[in-house]
C-alpha cells in the first residue's frame, strides 16, 4: 500500500472517507512497470479503479495484481470462449482496511458489460461476519456464522 487515509473527520463513525492507493511493482514484465488499485468514496459507498504504468486492459491488471504476471497469449486463447463465458469465475482482489474490514473489486468475465462486482465485509469475529455485495443487476447483503460442536 503507497497510501492510505480513513478520514473521520465531519462523518459518521460507520461511513469514513477513504483515501487508499495499493501499487504492486511488477518485474520480469517489460512494459508494465506496475499495477494497483485506488479506493476513494466512503465505506459505505466505496469506488474502485484499477490502474497500471503503462495502461492495460483490466484483465490483466488483475493478473498482475494476484499473480504478479499478465496472462500470456497462450492461456489467453485457452481461456472460456464467450459461448462458455457463464462457467468463467469472476476475478477478485481485495485488500483489509482494518483487522475486521475487508473490501475487494472484482470482474465478471462471464458478463459482457456491467461486470464490475465490489465487496465489503465487517467480520465481528472469527465466527461471524456481514458482507454486502454490490453489482449493475443488484446488490445484497449476507449474515455468515460459523457454529462448533
Amino acid at each position: 500500500m503507497n497510501k492510505g487515509y480513513i478520514i473521520f473527520a465531519n462523518q459518521r463513525i460507520d461511513d469514513p472517507t477513504l483515501d487508499i492507493k495499493a501499487v504492486r511493482r511488477i518485474f520480469g514484465d517489460e512494459p508494465v512497470r506496475e499495477a494497483g488499485v485506488y479506493i476513494n468514496g466512503t465505506l459505505q459507498s466505496p469506488r474502485l479503479s484499477l490502474f497500471s504504468d503503462p495502461p492495460v486492459e483490466e484483465k490483466k491488471i488483475l493478473s498482475y495484481l494476484t499473480l504478479g504476471t499478465a496472462l500470456g497469449e497462450e492461456e489467453e486463447d485457452k481461456a472460456p470462449v464467450l459461448s462458455a463465458r457463464s462457467k468463467a469465475k469472476p476475478y477478485k482482489v481485495g485488500m483489509y482496511l482494518w483487522p475486521n474490514i475487508y473490501v475487494s473489486y472484482g470482474v465478471d468475465p462471464s458478463r459482457q458489460s456491467n461486470n464490475k462486482i465490489y465487496n465489503v465485509r465487517y467480520e465481528f469475529g472469527r465466527q461471524f461476519w456481514v458482507e454486502g455485495e454490490f453489482k449493475e443487476e443488484g446488490n445484497g447483503i449476507d449474515f455468515s456464522y460459523i457454529l462448533e460442536r
